[in-house]
């Protein structure tokens, strides 16, 4: 995987995560393993390879990938 592929991966994941209500945060950062966190990581996936998810795909609506400031994608 090339660099800027796994900083595409990470942005997309930071911007799942932050969209998450506390509770599945916390959820989250207790179990990095757990069922939670596997959907987010898969979620997170799709967001960085596909560029959208659709509203089916998570339950807070459909999203776009949003480039980080710092201008590196």
């Amino acid at each position: 995987m090339s660099t800027q592929m796994a900083m595409k991966y990470e942005a997309a994941w930071n911007q799942l995560f932050y969209e998450e209500p506390a509770w599945r945060q916390e959820s989250i950062i207790e179990e990095p393993n757990g069922r939670m966190a596997g959907e987010l990581a898969g979620l997170a996936a799709r967001l960085a390879e596909e560029g959208q998810l659709l509203d089916h795909e998570r339950s807070l609506g459909a999203l776009k990938f949003e480039t980080p400031e710092t201008g590196v994608y």
